[in-house]
């Protein structure tokens, strides 16, 4: 029996995890499957309802949260980088690390696959580490794994500076002792594919059967006249900055309203679930001038609320959006929408990305704002 780590950074990664193993295995009932919840931003009510899906709908009993993990292993990142000359003191370090780490990884190891979104991230790094994985595979979730390369140049430059220990071991002593970002480049020679509905190794119809068997209880009715579906992607973590953001938000929503000739009831806002880390239901729900989601709501999948839309024509998001590219291919009359703000050097960034890889895939209409 395959033994697979699915490492969520998402409710939808989830799914889409299910999903791709689904279409390899044609079933997920002889694998035995492990999440690990390691997203540093994922909240504690996220997480709750993730694993209770998990275990509800999908039957898997064995669930790893290695957040404090995480959080321990960065601070002692710090006193690995402040003790950098003192090679006895950094050994010490890393011994009470282990100790202290080894007891959150004691159902992960002889692990076949594991599933992460991208392995240059430090979280996924910091998994691939302590788990040391048979194998990896990508599925494609969020802003990060859709934009950017597999893994940043830089690393592979320092994996080869690493090889040439001869000719500079001061260089190799400096990335051994604290360069773990180097861990994926180093051990495994040969990146895997990265999965995606994209180049049709997890498939939308697969996707929206598993969104059909969730049982949250949702107020269908609310929907019914919804055509235009926009989903905020803003997670910052100042909060003066997130209800700014939100304003933009609105501005856009207008010009939509405008552009497809829709009324309010026909337009519903959805904040990203992250927004809730720093802001409350009550800081966004007075500046959209459109249908909102309620709180409960706004924690579901939009993905899952889009079923129950019956009317609807239009996603819109920016480009770091996963969700705008899942839904419109679960419902195939559903166009995606991709909305940039001219203002934001970063989404710039991202959106231009996300325009030479999708457009012509999706055939995605932007709109620059």
């Amino acid at each position: 029996m395959k033994k697979i780590a699915i490492a969520i950074t998402s409710q939808i990664n989830l799914i889409t995890s299910i999903s791709y193993l689904e279409k390899q295995y044609g079933s997920i009932d002889k694998l035995d499957l492990i999440l690990i919840v390691a997203h540093e931003q994922m909240t504690d009510e996220q997480v709750v309802l993730v694993s209770n899906m998990a275990k509800n709908i999908f039957s898997i009993q064995k669930i790893a949260d290695v957040r404090d993990a995480l959080e321990t292993y960065k601070k002692y990142r710090i006193k690995i980088k402040g003790d950098l000359f003192k090679y006895k003191k950094i050994n010490e370090i890393k011994k009470n690390l282990d100790v202290v780490l080894r007891p959150y990884f004691k159902d992960l190891q002889n692990i076949d696959l594991l599933l992460i979104r991208k392995p240059s991230r430090f979280s996924e790094l910091f998994l691939i580490k302590y788990i040391v994985p048979i194998s990896i595979s990508r599925i494609e979730d969020g802003a990060n794994a859709i934009i950017s390369p597999y893994i940043p140049a830089y690393y592979k430059y320092k994996a080869h500076i690493k090889k040439l220990t001869g000719i500079f071991p001061f260089i190799f002593y400096r990335l051994a002792g604290c360069g773990d970002e180097m861990t994926f480049v180093y051990k495994f020679r040969s990146l895997p594919q990265v999965h995606s509905i994209q180049d049709g190794s997890i498939d939308p119809h697969l996707i929206l059967k598993n969104f059909k068997k969730i049982k949250q209880p949702i107020d269908s009715g609310k929907f019914k006249e919804i055509k235009l579906l926009f989903l905020g992607t803003y997670d910052i973590s100042i909060v003066e900055n997130s209800i700014n953001a939100i304003k933009k938000d609105n501005v856009a929503l207008e010009l939509l309203k405008k552009k497809y000739s829709l009324n309010d009831n026909e337009v519903l806002y959805k904040p990203h679930p992250k927004t809730f880390i720093n802001m409350t239901f009550d800081d966004y729900k007075n500046t959209i001038n459109v249908c909102i989601t309620s709180k409960k709501e706004s924690l579901m999948m939009a993905e899952h609320l889009s079923i129950y839309m019956a009317k609807l024509k239009w996603v819109v998001s920016g480009a770091g959006s996963y969700s705008l590219f899942v839904i419109s291919s679960m419902l195939e009359k559903v166009e995606p929408v991709m909305i940039r703000y001219k203002d934001n050097s970063h989404t710039k960034k991202q959106y231009d990305a996300a325009n030479n890889k999708y457009i012509e895939v999706n055939k995605v209409e932007s709109i620059v704002v």
